[in-house]
């Protein structure tokens, strides 16, 4: 009866290439956290890369609230004077927008007298430029002429 020689199928130059491949894996598994851990916790790293983008994604600490309102009176008012800032910021943009808006309609006006396109197209391009002038924030009926 022949002998079972399965157990030395793995035996010679497959053993020792599969113990180098196995070596090599626990080093890499072993030393690349700790190569990573080295790098990025150096402080000339942490100061040159880290810090920069710390100002620009948290406020500088003259900027934060230093003492939080404790009763009702301090918290509404604070709530009012945040509302306040908030309403005027709006204003603002809205009267860039009508703004905007005026000058583009005054870019339709001399545009459609010198070229051939329709007073319909004209008149829905224009149309929001003219409820524009209507607007309550300021006098803009003025600015055309």
């Amino acid at each position: 009866m022949p002998a079972n020689l399965e157990v030395f199928k793995f035996g010679g130059m497959q053993a020792a290439l599969m113990n180098i491949r196995a070596a090599y894996d626990q080093t890499v598994y072993l030393f690349f956290p700790i190569s990573m851990m080295y790098y990025y916790g150096n402080p000339e790293w942490y100061f040159k890369h880290v810090l920069p983008f710390r100002e620009k994604f948290y406020p500088s600490v003259e900027n934060t609230t230093k003492a939080l309102p404790q009763d009702h009176s301090s918290l509404r008012q604070e709530l009012d004077r945040i509302k306040a800032e908030k309403f005027a910021r709006r204003m603002e943009r809205e009267r860039l927008q009508v703004w905007m808006q005026i000058i583009l309609l005054r870019y339709l006006m001399q545009r459609t007298t010198v070229s051939k396109r329709s007073p319909i197209m004209t008149a829905r391009l224009a149309f929001p430029c003219i409820i524009a002038l209507n607007h309550p924030l300021s006098n803009l009926n003025t600015a055309l002429h």
